[in-house]
C-alpha cells in the first residue's frame, strides 16, 4: 500500500491490456491494514481482491510486536482498516503470527477472530528468528517455543473439529486434509515445489 493507489490502478490497466480473451486473473494482497481507507477498499472491492490482513489477536497480543516505526501500537488502525474492508464487502482472511506474546492463549486468539471479528479464513505462522547471522544461533526472545506452537495448534484444532468444520478454515488443517486426500495443499510450504505466483520487479523492489 506504500506504493499508492495510482500504482495499483496502472497495474489493473496493464492486466486488462494483456490478459488473454477468456482468461480470469485473480488478485491478492497481504497488508498490515494500517493505511487502508474507504478509497482503498472501494478499489479492492471493484477488482475483487482477496485481502490478507495481519492481526496477532486481541489488542495486548497484537500490540506486543506490531508497532510502527515510532514504536506506537497499531491495533486501532488495523481494526479501522478491517472495518472498511468488511463494510465494502472485500473478501478477507487473517494472517496471525504465533510468537512469545500470544503462544499460550490459542483459544482467546482463535475466538477473537471467529466471534469478535467475524473472520473465517485463518493462517497461523510461527515466528522463529535467529538471534544472529551464524548457523546454529539461538532464537530471539519473541520466537515461539516449539512445544507451545504444537500446543497452540492442538488447542485450536480441538475446538475447530467439534464446532467449526466447514464454517472456519484454518490453513494448517486444510493443508493436512488436502495431503490426506491426495490434493495439492494451498500452502506452498507443504508442496513438493513452493511457489507459483507471478513476481514483478520495480526499481529494485520485488512484488508478487
Amino acid at each position: 500500500t506504500l506504493m499508492g493507489l495510482g500504482f495499483f490502478r496502472r497495474a489493473m490497466a496493464l492486466v486488462e491490456r494483456y490478459r488473454r480473451p477468456g482468461q480470469t486473473v485473480s488478485h491478492t494482497i497481504q497488508t498490515n491494514g494500517t493505511l487502508l481507507t474507504d478509497e482503498w477498499c472501494e478499489f479492492l472491492a471493484e477488482h475483487r481482491y482477496l485481502v490478507g490482513i495481519s492481526i496477532d489477536g486481541p489488542r495486548p497480543f497484537h500490540d506486543a510486536y506490531r508497532v510502527d516505526k515510532k514504536a506506537r501500537p497499531t491495533f486501532d488502525r488495523v481494526m479501522t482498516g478491517l472495518g472498511s474492508l468488511q463494510a465494502h464487502g472485500v473478501e478477507v482472511n487473517v494472517l496471525c503470527t504465533v510468537n512469545a506474546a500470544n503462544e499460550t492463549n490459542p483459544l482467546e486468539v482463535y475466538r477473537f477472530f471467529r466471534d469478535e471479528l467475524g473472520l473465517h479464513h485463518i493462517q497461523f505462522i510461527p515466528i522463529v528468528e535467529r538471534d544472529g547471522p551464524e548457523t546454529g544461533a539461538s532464537v530471539t526472545d519473541r520466537s515461539v517455543d516449539p512445544k507451545a506452537w504444537g500446543d497452540f495448534l492442538m488447542a485450536v484444532f480441538d475446538e475447530w473439529v467439534v464446532r467449526d468444520v466447514g464454517s472456519v478454515f484454518v490453513a494448517h488443517f486444510d493443508a493436512a486434509l488436502a495431503s490426506f486426500a491426495g490434493v495439492q495443499p494451498a500452502l506452498c510450504i507443504f508442496r513438493e515445489t513452493c511457489g507459483d505466483a507471478v513476481a514483478l520487479e520495480h526499481n529494485g523492489d520485488l512484488y508478487s
